[in-house]
């Protein structure tokens, strides 16, 4: 069972009676799945009644560029688990992981209306100075896909030390298994060994799977859908880690974090 901190379905692309059939889908062999509006080229919010339901199903905003106070109201109606500042470019919030922007007037209040109400904030996509400028007033801060730039060094990968910062403030870690964050002559073995390196800093408490799955199609062979991340428990566990490690990877750590319960 799994669930994954990241999918791009919403703004995959897909006809609308394709993506109800997919989070269909998603519902009945999930935990749980964030499907995540990708607003870079959008000037707002999807309508509700656009966004898929379905049990274990969830909704984040991936680039919160076009937010302010008067558009509050409507954000929370679509009760986002998560919200982003940025994509991979600078904008009126914070710099982007390709650009060397810095947290704005406009980012600092906008990082205020999520503490109030409690959403937490993806560190996904912001640069490294934004990074420390956002953990320092996030109440609730994560990194919904990323991987490990003391692994690969990769503009949208986090450090070491960055992981520690969302450790220590409680936050999750999503490792994501695109190709090109991890090298490119990745394989699954390389994910894996990155699931590793977090577990043997940081316990696993704060681990978890964000795939980026209808973001990107940049995966290696047998990580391509869900169905690959049985290899990835098997190889866990043959390396020692136990069944309730590799639980919390795959669900219980999202499932606690957003306070959504057993299914």
């Amino acid at each position: 069972m799994l669930f994954d901190l990241h999918n791009d379905l919403i703004t995959s692309g897909l006809g609308r009676n394709e993506m109800r059939a997919e989070a269909e889908k998603y519902s009945r062999s999930l935990m749980g799945a964030v499907l995540v509006f990708w607003s870079t080229k959008s000037t707002g919010l999807p309508m509700k009644k656009d966004v898929p339901k379905g049990k274990n199903l969830h909704f984040a905003v991936e680039d919160l560029h076009f937010f302010s106070p008067d558009k509050g109201e409507a954000l929370l109606n679509l009760s986002p688990v998560y919200c982003s500042l940025t994509w991979n470019y600078d904008n009126a919030l914070a710099g982007g992981a390709l650009e060397n922007g810095s947290l704005t007037e406009k980012g600092r209040e906008t990082l205020d209306f999520l503490n109030k109400n409690k959403i937490a904030v993806d560190a996904a996509h912001l640069n490294r100075k934004s990074f420390y400028e956002v953990a320092e007033r996030a109440e609730r801060f994560i990194d919904s896909h990323t991987f490990i730039s003391d692994l690969f060094d990769h503009p949208r990968n986090i450090s070491l030390s960055m992981i520690d910062i969302i450790v220590r403030g409680g936050g999750l870690t999503g490792l994501t298994p695109v190709r090109s964050f991890m090298g490119g002559n990745a394989d699954l073995n390389s994910y894996v060994h990155g699931l590793d390196v977090f577990l043997q800093r940081f316990g696993d408490d704060n681990l978890c799977i964000g795939t980026d799955f209808n973001g990107s199609d940049d995966f290696p062979f047998g990580l391509k859908s869900y169905v690959g991340f049985s290899s990835v428990a098997d190889k866990l566990l043959k390396s020692g880690y136990s069944n309730e490690t590799v639980e919390k990877i795959f669900y219980k750590n999202a499932l606690k974090y957003f306070a959504l319960g057993e299914r």
